[in-house]
């Protein structure tokens, strides 16, 4: 099995983090034994892998295992802004799509509507790998300082290193906060985030 485990929300860099990863020699699967046949990525010899989809089997795989799992973060207010652009928890997604069926399966969400719902998603989520992580890194920080990023994991940044975005869906409208008045959930949000380092009074 793995020597570790990353993973966080749908949307927040697992697939750029296991490239980089892979790139460093620290080789890095994604999504195949946590995820969907669609999108999944095999690599010879992984010692790792980068999936959101890992959440639900922590609990059994961390203890059978003995792997570590790092919690991988990144701004709150742009996850949710690419999760809303896919439509991933629109009502029609719950009967059909079977990432939406997935989530839903270990935060309920269906009781709940509009942009609350995909906050209260993000919540959760974060919050349930939180209570089981060994430690967490945010995305932005990775991408920024990708030589100290890849010292963590006890290797040197390779020559040539391609930190461009990956997975790229489409041009993403970003939310405001302004876009969550109304939202019953918006200061918790706000607070949730803040706890993480994200202060989103400061990029709105």
């Amino acid at each position: 099995m793995y020597q570790f485990v990353v993973t966080g929300m749908p949307r927040s860099g697992t697939t750029f983090v296991a490239d980089l990863l892979t790139q460093a020699g620290v080789i890095c699967n994604h999504e195949l034994y946590y995820g969907m046949p669609a999108s999944s990525v095999m690599r010879e010899n992984a010692v790792a892998e980068a999936s959101w989809m890992a959440l639900p089997h922590l609990d059994r795989d961390k203890a059978l295992h003995g792997y570590k799992v790092i919690h991988l973060l990144r701004n709150p207010l742009r996850v949710v802004s690419s999760l809303v652009q896919m439509g991933l928890l629109e009502d029609d997604q719950f009967e059909t799509n079977p990432y939406t069926i997935y989530a839903d399966k270990t935060v309920p969400l269906r009781h709940l509507s509009g942009l609350d719902r995909y906050l209260h998603f993000c919540i959760h989520w974060n919050r349930q790998i939180e209570r089981r992580a060994d430690g967490h890194f945010r995305l932005e920080w990775a991408s920024e300082n990708p030589a100290e990023f890849l010292k963590e994991f006890g290797v040197e940044a390779p020559e040539g290193l391609d930190t461009r975005p990956k997975n790229v869906w489409g041009s993403v409208n970003k939310l405001g906060l302004a876009d969550l008045d109304g939202c019953a959930l918006k200061d918790d949000f706000i607070e949730f985030s803040r706890n993480y380092g994200y202060d989103l009074t400061e990029s709105d």
